[in-house]
């Protein structure tokens, strides 16, 4: 099933003294943001593609992100298991057409942020990063 993001259901955000202008949406429980300054019908098609490539992709991501930091990072204190489990919803992130993150947020696992770049149009995921 392919989610379609229509333009007029995005929500801009007043921004925030730290942070980019950005418009919203949430679509199968996953925030997605597109920044304001790349907001255009391009952008928006890239969000459907990242969210359904994400949907239907979700075990392989997750995959990924264990093989690429988060597994060594929560080594002996959680099993794969209980991360992948844990995770929750993500948010996606469009920094510009071409470039963006998966973002976990709201994960039950601490307070660090959890995130994964992704880049092109194949939707090729790179640096896993951990934040907090």
């Amino acid at each position: 099933m392919s989610i379609n993001l229509l333009k007029e259901e995005f929500e801009l955000l007043p921004k925030e003294e730290w942070a980019f202008e950005k418009y919203t949406i949430v679509k199968n429980n996953i925030l997605i943001i597109i920044r304001k300054e790349c907001f255009d019908d391009d952008a928006i098609r890239y969000a459907e593609k990242v969210l359904n490539y994400y949907l239907d992709n979700e075990e392989n991501i997750i995959e990924n992100m264990m093989e690429n930091g988060l597994s060594s990072f929560y080594n002996g204190r959680y099993t794969s298991e209980y991360i992948k489990e844990n995770l929750n919803s993500p948010q996606i992130e469009i920094i510009k057409n071409g470039w963006g993150t998966i973002t976990y947020l709201n994960h039950n696992l601490d307070e660090h942020i959890i995130e994964v770049e992704f880049h092109n149009d194949d939707i090729i995921l790179s640096d896993v990063n951990i934040d907090g």
